[in-house]
């Protein structure tokens, strides 16, 4: 197998992969077994949030990206709610926003995705984000 080294992944990388993995597997066996308003206060407490620069976002959205493929059905809000924990636990502002739409069918979707200053982050893989018409956002503890 060859190491990370050689595929350009930094350990540090490998550690948020990592990190990332764990969170999704929580938020997704927890949304599972208690309803949102729970799960909810296991997000992190944000105090005062900065401004998150262009390639921590990036990290964030390469993170969850490649962990959800291994993380047992995470979908968009398991994926949302690890985005929102780990730019949180970095001192980044971000929020969870959910939205819904008609399908052709008529059936009501629902979609979450997350924003840092105004910029999407995680859940905008092929969905028109624009069709979409958001209910709330919801962010950390404050």
């Amino acid at each position: 197998m060859p190491s990370a080294r050689k595929r350009g992944v930094s350990l540090a990388d490998v550690r948020y992969l990592t990190a990332t993995w764990a969170l999704l597997v929580f938020y997704r066996i927890a949304l599972a077994f208690a309803p949102y308003r729970l799960v909810r206060r296991v997000l992190p407490v944000q105090r005062t949030p900065r401004t998150a620069p262009s390639w921590a976002l990036a990290r964030t959205r390469w993170a969850v990206s490649n962990a959800a493929r291994a993380a047992f059905g995470a979908t968009c809000l398991p994926q949302a709610l690890a985005a929102n924990a780990l730019l949180s636990l970095q001192g980044y502002g971000s929020v969870i926003r959910i939205g819904v739409r008609r399908s052709e069918s008529g059936a009501v979707q629902a979609h979450a995705w997350v924003l840092s200053d105004d910029r999407v982050v995680v859940g905008d893989d092929g969905e028109c984000l624009e069709s979409f018409t958001p209910l709330t956002d919801l962010g950390p503890r404050a």
